[in-house]
């Protein structure tokens, strides 16, 4: 009932699975902000990066690739990018990913 509601990448991720399967194209303007503009969800729950899990940057990164591919949106791929830099400055340390930028395990 309420898909957006905790798991927006998940929701996401099946929304350009179901585009590739069906072409219905709904699903590419529920992405694209419905025509609003708006950017595809964010792979952090806090603006410092402390909230940062690596499952969230790693879906939001191959949601963004796989829908800059489906969709022939190359800003949907460099912004992919730019989470996968952001993914190393926060997540990365010691030599390895951890898998919360707060918690050194």
């Amino acid at each position: 009932m309420f898909p957006w509601h905790d798991y927006p990448m998940v929701f996401a991720e099946t929304c350009v699975e179901l585009h590739r399967r069906t072409g219905a194209p709904g699903i590419a303007r529920l992405l694209s902000g419905g025509g609003r503009g708006e950017k595809p969800p964010a792979p952090t729950s806090a603006e410092d990066g402390l909230g940062a899990y690596a499952e969230l940057f790693g879906r939001a990164i191959q949601f963004l690739t796989d829908a800059g591919a489906t969709f022939n949106r190359p800003d949907y791929t460099a912004e992919a990018r730019k989470l996968a830099d952001a993914s190393l400055s926060t997540l990365f340390a010691y030599g390895m990913f951890r898998s919360h930028a707060s918690e050194d395990r």
